[in-house]
């Protein structure tokens, strides 16, 4: 990866497909990052190929991947790499690829997987006015996650759980029911654990299924 991004930018780090990264966020509360503040280590993959152990967050308000190095004099860096360059990337244990689902543009997308199943989410922050003045004149909302469901080679989209229900076989739908009651699961603002969570429960339920 050092070797990449001395290729490509030049020691100076005068981006020419990416930007170096400044703080721009001092203004707001929280901050802009899947799932934390913080760098993870992980495998990217650009066009160029593919580079392991690379020190990375993600900007889910800028939907921005963020890298982190040390250049030869031994300095600190971090740089916005170009997302046209990138196909996926890994950070601890989420994964994200470059997927147009929704027919409007190629946007990056958590893929979760369990047996048949698999979701995709497209995670987002956004800046909204602060309740207090004080030091801060915005803040960060909660990740908003934009779910959708592959199933039997097919991929719909589900914002609550009618349109869920509507994805899956009725026979396994009274179980699903009671465990989204028993954990208390709204679709809608659904943390990462609850929605991998679901998804290996509907696998698990689907795997019991005659014929399937």
């Amino acid at each position: 990866m050092l070797r990449y991004i001395h290729k490509e930018y030049g020691l100076n780090q005068e981006l020419i497909n990416g930007i170096q990264f400044y703080q721009r966020y001092s203004f707001c509360e929280g901050d802009p990052y899947f799932p934390s503040d913080k760098f993870y280590r992980g495998v990217l993959h650009l066009r160029e190929g593919e580079s392991h152990q690379v020190q990375m967050k993600y900007d889910i308000f800028a939907q921005q991947l963020v890298v982190g190095y040390t250049d030869y004099g031994n300095r600190y860096n971090q740089v916005i790499i170009d997302s046209i360059r990138i196909d996926s990337f890994q950070i601890g244990k989420y994964l994200f690829k470059k997927l147009d689902i929704s027919g409007f543009k190629p946007m990056f997308y958590q893929v979760y997987t369990s047996g048949q199943v698999s979701c995709f989410i497209h995670w987002t922050k956004r800046m909204v006015p602060a309740s207090f003045r004080g030091l801060y004149t915005h803040r960060f909302s909660d990740p908003d996650g934009y779910f959708f469901l592959m199933y039997r080679g097919k991929v719909q989209s589900f914002d609550n759980r009618k349109t869920l229900f509507s994805i899956l076989p009725e026979a396994i739908q009274f179980d699903l029911k009671k465990y989204l009651r028993q954990q208390k699961i709204r679709i809608s603002g659904a943390s990462i654990d609850e929605i991998e969570g679901l998804i290996y429960f509907i696998d698990k339920k689907l795997e019991l299924q005659p014929n399937h």
